[in-house]
């Protein structure tokens, strides 16, 4: 595991396939060290976050850290009138801490872009719009559990807005595990009927699978957020009932019903019946997330 853990592209494809043998192994593959027993994390979370704090929180419990101290943005002095740098706080965090994990919006910046600290270890929990490279490692963890074909010839079909930084994660990821991926982006017409929408929408996936000889997953990724699509005006954007969401009726017309995944929240993209269908893997995802972080939890403790 690199000392600072940024970005999908700091591993390998061997690396990803013994991590995700490990985790759907009842026996551990990795040798047994000597474990610290006073060995400390932070949750520097500078963004909202639920899944993923709760996870990172749990897995280092669960791996034995003697102390995990939690964060709230509000008691920080960074960004605040000191201006103190993201850079500079892991630079004298990681002085006291073992490990820090940290989540940041800091659009103009990449957390590799910063000096790494000289001691301890910094693992990315979501950085801004760059990188995600646990939510990556979980996705390739639920295509390998519930895909019947090595990850070598998978395919997954991505559907929505490609400059998400879960989205980015997953097609490195893909790329290094030797999986096939197209990308489709949903064409925007200010005004359109949200049915009418959906229905073009599935159309076009349509045509898309078929071209592609059929996928193993569909990724959804912002497909009508109102952030990414020029289909709504204001008043629009705060309701659930004016968003193209996918149902689990609508999974069933894809062409050889694909296995659905999405990186979360799914609000403004999939419904509670396409979250419960039976193509749909997205809880599997949160599942397979927790899993690696527990992983990578107990890699943490025996370096």
């Amino acid at each position: 595991l690199p000392r600072q853990f940024f970005s999908i592209g700091q591993v390998n494809g061997v690396w990803i396939h013994e991590l995700v043998q490990w985790c759907l192994s009842k026996d551990s593959l990795v040798p047994v060290r000597e474990e610290r027993q006073d060995i400390s994390a932070i949750l520097l979370f500078l963004q909202p976050s639920t899944r993923t704090r709760i996870s990172f929180e749990l897995a280092m419990k669960s791996a034995g850290f003697a102390t995990v101290v939690e964060t709230r943005v509000e008691s920080l002095r960074i960004g605040d009138f000191y201006q103190e740098s993201l850079g500079d706080a892991l630079l004298f965090l990681a002085e006291i801490f073992d490990v820090i994990v940290v989540r940041s919006g800091e659009k103009r910046h990449g957390l590799s872009e910063f000096p790494a600290p000289e001691y301890g270890f910094v693992v990315n929990a979501g950085d801004a719009a760059h990188d995600h490279p646990t939510q990556a490692l979980g996705d390739i963890l639920t295509m390998a559990r519930y895909s019947s074909k090595p990850l070598l010839g998978q395919k997954v079909l991505f559907f929505g807005e490609n400059n998400l930084r879960t989205v980015k994660s997953f097609q490195g990821a893909l790329g290094l595990v030797g999986a096939k991926f197209e990308t489709l982006v949903p064409s925007k017409r200010k005004g359109e009927d949200v049915l009418v929408r959906k229905v073009r929408w599935i159309e076009e996936l349509n045509i898309s699978l078929r071209e592609m000889g059929g996928a193993d997953f569909i990724y959804l990724s912002g497909v009508d957020h109102p952030e990414f699509s020029a289909a709504y005006t204001p008043p629009q954007a705060g309701l659930l009932s004016e968003r193209a969401q996918f149902s689990g009726s609508d999974f069933l017309k894809l062409h050889g019903k694909p296995l659905i995944m999405h990186p979360g929240p799914t609000s403004f993209d999939v419904d509670w019946t396409g979250i419960l269908s039976p193509q749909s893997r997205i809880r599997e995802q949160v599942q397979s997330a927790h899993q690696i972080r527990k992983k990578l939890a107990l890699l943490l403790r025996r370096r």
